[in-house]
């Protein structure tokens, strides 16, 4: 089998077992892990919906273009969750609109990026995205009641920054590297192509590391029980 096939094949396999997984340890999930839960589950159905699209021969552009309010929105809103100074808490959530809004003039201006790959609203997407990630981390860093690589929010945030460096340097410089050969572009995709499977892999640590640490514990006794 072709590897570019195996490898879009492997990846979307990783996300069915982060939903099988997630399903099943649903309700062991702290509650901004749960919310964080429901993005694998429109990204593996998105993912699925992207394949039988390609294997019809038909265009697929257009849900990468429909993914992009939806990924920023979602990890914002699961990032900010995760800042404990407000102020930055609120920006980060403020940085939602706007993104939208530019999308959507984007979207209506220019028709051809739901047939080809949209160069203003993505990259911007993921800078932020990693600025984000980037505030989450140095946030978790200074939690010195908890070790780093037990928090999810740690293996979240680095997944995120993988895919995003991974994604945004693929899409910025596809036509440069089309224009050497189509081999080198493919070659580039193959490595964008494995890196986002070690931030899946990423992900589905940080997802096993979200657990609710009040899950299964028995009720307290109060006073006079």
């Amino acid at each position: 089998m072709n590897i570019y096939i195996t490898l879009a094949f492997t990846g979307i396999a990783l996300i069915g077992f982060i939903v099988v997984y997630g399903a099943i340890k649903y309700r062991t999930f702290r509650k901004d892990v749960k919310f964080l839960y429901w993005y694998f589950v429109y990204d593996f159905a998105t993912s699925i919906g992207s394949v039988l699209l390609a294997y019809q021969q038909t265009n697929n552009h257009w849900i990468a273009q429909l993914q992009i309010p939806v990924f920023y929105s979602w990890f914002v809103l699961v990032l900010a969750g995760w800042i404990r100074n407000a102020g930055y808490s609120k920006s980060m959530k403020y940085s939602i609109l706007p993104l939208l809004v530019m999308w959507g003039i984007v979207s209506l201006v220019n028709p051809d990026v739901w047939i080809t790959y949209d160069i203003i609203s993505f990259p911007i997407a993921f800078i932020f995205i990693i600025v984000f990630a980037l505030l989450v981390i140095f946030e978790t860093m200074k939690d010195s009641t908890t070790l780093l690589l037990v928090q999810p929010e740690f293996w979240i945030s680095t997944g995120l920054i993988l895919y995003s460096i991974c994604t945004l340097t693929s899409l910025l410089f596809a036509r440069q590297l089309l224009l050497v050969s189509v081999d080198t572009l493919m070659l580039v995709w193959m490595i964008r192509n494995v890196i986002s499977i070690i931030a899946y892999l990423s992900f589905t640590i940080g997802l096993f590391r979200g657990r609710d640490s009040n899950y299964g514990s028995p009720p307290k006794k109060t006073d006079g029980t």
